[in-house]
C-alpha cells in the first residue's frame, strides 16, 4: 500500500516529495536528499552507518559501465562493476 500512497495524487506522495526530494527548476532534474548507507543490527537495535566512496551517477554512465562488463542492463537489479 505504501507505494500505491506514492504514486497516486494524495497528501502521502507531496509529504514523502518534500522531505526526501527537491526540484531543481534551472536543471529541471529531482535532487534526492539522501545518502547511501550500510544497515547493521546490534541485538535488536538497527543502525545505518553512512557509506564512503559512493556518489550518484546518471543511468545513462550506468548503462555503459555495464554494458562494458558484457551483461545486459535491466532497471532494478544489482551489477557489481568494478572490485
Amino acid at each position: 500500500m505504501y507505494y500505491r500512497g506514492l504514486a497516486d495524487i494524495s497528501s502521502l506522495r507531496k509529504e514523502y516529495q518534500r522531505h526526501m526530494s527537491s526540484f531543481d527548476k534551472n536543471s529541471k532534474k529531482t535532487q534526492y536528499k539522501m545518502s547511501a548507507g550500510i544497515l547493521t543490527k546490534k541485538g535488536f537495535d538497527y543502525f545505518i552507518t553512512p557509506a564512503k566512496g559512493f556518489r550518484q551517477i546518471l543511468k545513462c554512465e550506468a548503462r555503459q559501465m555495464i554494458e562494458k562488463t558484457g551483461k545486459r542492463y535491466e532497471d532494478f537489479k544489482f551489477y557489481k562493476v568494478w572490485e
